[in-house]
């Protein structure tokens, strides 16, 4: 029993001073002190930096059709420089390297006497570059697939052009696991109708290891491929529909040789089919493992 009322006694002390401490008023100091402890004010981040760059002028119109992020915080451009004169339009290939601010380092200038465009660059693994585009100056054909290597400072390493007799452009380039490199475009000079989707793989020196092409009788452009991590390709662009005034987005996946599986013809994996009975996709994927 006295063990009890000494335990309650314990209680009830402890009970009594927390509750004195509870309504014990702090002076305005000890206020200030703990709204300093406790502040929750946001520490306000710093503005991400932001910037407006242009290259051009009076004497020259410059177009950019691809930009990437290099190592050292800058960026590279690549695209084409026109210039007017009295009788005709030239056209050539640029290549411009800027500091993290925008500001040009230094600029490449690539082409003949007729019409040059580029169309994408990557840095590759070497602290290069690699681009593809277009050439009407070198070549076989009206215009040619040209993919350009060069060093760190945007100077020609080696180049060269894919194409037949008709209208051939490069529009995406990457550099592959193998070091090689694989670009889409179309082409004009082969194929199965007015333009496919061509796919090149090149070794590590630009040399053709296969090309594929995709398509049927309508128009058919390859716009952006990558790599992917089975060791194949995936492709985009656009397709034609027979008959109808559109062009609906194409998708396209191959395996590392470039081949596809065949549902209706040629090489074709997703193909019309689907534009048509869209509900059969999933189903027909299914069937297929995919």
């Amino acid at each position: 029993m006295k063990n009890k009322i000494v335990g309650i006694f314990v209680c009830m002390l402890l009970i009594s001073s927390t509750t004195t401490l509870a309504l014990t008023p702090f002076s305005k100091d000890e206020q200030q002190q703990k709204h300093q402890f406790f502040n929750t004010t946001p520490v306000p981040l710093s503005a991400p930096k932001t910037w407006i760059k242009t290259f051009g002028g009076i004497k020259f119109s410059i177009v950019g059709w691809s930009v990437q992020q290099t190592t050292d915080g800058g960026y590279i451009i690549t695209g084409s420089k026109g210039c007017r004169s009295t009788d005709s339009y030239h056209l050539w290939l640029i290549m411009i390297k800027t500091d993290s601010n925008g500001n040009k380092v230094w600029d490449k200038t690539f082409g003949g006497t007729t019409y040059d465009d580029g169309r994408s660059v990557q840095q590759t693994s070497d602290g290069g570059y690699i681009i593809t585009g277009e050439t009407a100056s070198f070549g076989a054909g009206n215009a040619d697939v040209w993919l350009i290597k060069t060093d760190s400072n945007g100077n020609k390493v080696w180049d060269k052009t894919f194409g037949g007799t008709g209208f051939d452009s490069g529009n995406s380039v990457q550099q592959t696991s193998d070091g090689g490199y694989i670009i889409t475009g179309y082409t004009e000079s082969f194929g199965a109708g007015s333009s496919d989707v061509w796919l090149i793989k090149t070794d590590s020196n630009g040399n053709k290891v296969w090309d594929k092409t995709f398509g049927g009788t309508v128009s058919n452009y390859g716009e952006s491929v990558q790599q992917t991590s089975d060791g194949g390709y995936i492709i985009t662009g656009y397709t034609e529909l027979s008959g109808v005034s559109h062009c609906v987005l194409w998708l396209i996946k191959t395996d590392s040789q470039g081949s596809s599986k065949s549902i209706l013809s040629g090489n074709l994996w997703f193909e019309r089919l689907f534009h048509r009975f869209p509900n059969a996709f999933p189903i027909l994927r299914h069937l297929l493992g995919y």
